[in-house]
């Protein structure tokens, strides 16, 4: 596995989330990092990957294959992924 990280500074504000403005800098960086996942236990972020969010759909068509996952279930794509 490649294992990298990426400096990012300063992270730009592109996207608001009212329904927990404490969130937008999570979600800001992943989207300036083009990140592929944010795993969190966060219920506001995991609701994104719903398809009727709005904030969601905005995210990912701005990174591609975005996802947001609880941590189990990221491990398990992480299994699907390495085979």
């Amino acid at each position: 596995m490649n294992e990298t990280a990426d400096l990012v500074t300063p992270v730009p504000a592109a996207i608001t989330f009212d329904r927990d403005p404490k969130d937008e800098p999570y979600l800001n960086l992943a989207l300036a990092a083009s990140a592929s996942f944010i795993v969190t236990r966060d219920r506001d972020l995991l609701d994104l990957e719903l398809d009727e969010s709005e904030e969601g759909s905005r995210l990912r068509s701005a990174i591609s294959g975005f996802r947001v996952l609880d941590p189990a279930s990221f491990l398990r794509e992480m299994r699907i992924r390495t085979g």
